[in-house]
């Protein structure tokens, strides 16, 4: 079952994992749990359960603005077509090499916190693009080549400034400011205590290497509209799930079972349930008008 798949086990590797940078938009409450768990998948990691998931890094931008969701189908066919070995920007993470280029993105993110994150696979390959074909794509879209330009990852033209390194990954993102993780747990906690069971447990499991309690955004089509959504994949039981889960921490850190077990006791709900799991409706989206969800766009 999908939460008590490992995903990683970043706790026996002693190699050095690479630092990078990402931005993360904190507003959002389904970004701030994926933080509060301590790393962020990116959905090909999972896609054996799920298909039609998408990144939130991706989610934030089509969230934004509705004109970028054709672009970026648009952009998913040529990668299918011409460009298969790359990661697709639907479902890759994003993040910068160094801090000087993640500075000149600044103007793009806005409000969205800047922080360090490691790459859980030391030996893991990443995509990198300049970004700047994006960004300025109202200026080059009568090139007809440009999309494949920017899938080679050859430097968009005109800009004195030169090229802003965006890299793309379908590895696994450890964070590692544990001031924000810190932040995000503590905060759910304080917005309701009974959502304390389930992102406790889901950032004990998230250390080692498990699903569990993780959330994502999907692309869902009902008649004209397009929808984004968002999920926690999860086996047809939960709370079973959830006690297998902890019969997997009580074997490797028995000191947070004992802390998650009384939380369960302390937070069981009058209908029986384990906890509450706070309500990311309001971050769900959709396209009214009529649009057309490709095939190939969500699917490797």
């Amino acid at each position: 079952m999908p939460n008590t798949t490992k995903i990683y086990d970043y706790t026996s590797s002693n190699v050095p994992l690479k630092i990078v940078y990402v931005y993360l938009n904190l507003d959002n409450a389904m970004v701030r749990w994926n933080v509060a768990r301590g790393v962020i998948y990116s959905p090909e990691r999972i896609k054996e359960f799920d298909s039609s998931l998408i990144s939130f890094f991706m989610a934030s931008r089509l969230i934004k603005e509705i004109t970028f969701f054709q672009l970026e189908q648009d952009l998913e066919k040529v990668r299918k077509e011409k460009f298969p070995d790359k990661v697709s920007r639907l479902q890759g993470l994003y993040f910068f090499e160094d801090k000087s280029n993640a500075d000149l993105a600044r103007s793009i993110f806005q409000t969205q916190v800047l922080t360090t994150a490691k790459i859980i696979d030391p030996s893991a390959i990443y995509d990198k693009h300049d970004m700047n074909w994006i960004t300025y794509y109202n200026l080059i879209k009568d090139d007809p080549e440009w999309m494949k330009k920017y899938w080679c990852g050859e430097i968009c033209p005109c800009f004195e400034y030169g090229p802003v390194w965006e890299c793309l990954t379908n590895e696994t993102l450890q964070v590692t400011d544990t001031t924000i993780e810190k932040q995000c747990l503590e905060g759910f906690i304080a917005e309701d205590e009974q959502f304390g069971p389930l992102i406790l447990s889901a950032n004990a499991a998230a250390r080692y290497g498990y699903l569990f309690g993780a959330v994502f955004f999907t692309i869902v089509s009902e008649s004209t509209h397009i929808h984004l959504r968002v999920v926690m994949p999860c086996g047809p039981n939960l709370q079973q799930d959830w006690v297998d889960i902890l019969n997997l921490l009580k074997e490797k850190c028995p000191n947070n079972y004992n802390i998650l077990h009384r939380q369960f006791q302390k937070n069981l709900l009058k209908d029986g349930s384990l906890c509450a799991i706070p309500d990311f409706g309001k971050h769900a989206w959709c396209i009214t008008e009529s649009k057309i969800l490709k095939e190939c766009s969500l699917n490797n």
